[in-house]
């Protein structure tokens, strides 16, 4: 279980793979209040990865994407 309340992860690089390693823990935490992945890279299919973790992750409340080039397809 994860007991982190924010996470700050600005342009750390984590890209598809990251976020997909990310994805996991946001889906198993439930303290996660805040999340900041701007300038990632995360483009549309790290946005789906991480859509995917949010639909199951009932505490974030603040998301920060910024500069993820995530377009239109990641937003779906």
């Amino acid at each position: 279980s994860c007991l982190l309340s924010s996470l700050d992860l600005r342009g750390v690089e984590l890209g598809v793979a990251g976020m997909s390693t990310l994805a996991r823990g946001i889906e198993a935490s439930a303290l996660l209040a805040t999340l900041d992945v701007s300038g990632n890279g995360l483009g549309a299919d790290g946005a789906q990865l991480l859509g995917e973790a949010m639909a199951k992750n009932v505490s974030l409340k603040v998301l920060l994407l910024n500069g993820n080039n995530i377009g239109n397809d990641g937003l779906k």
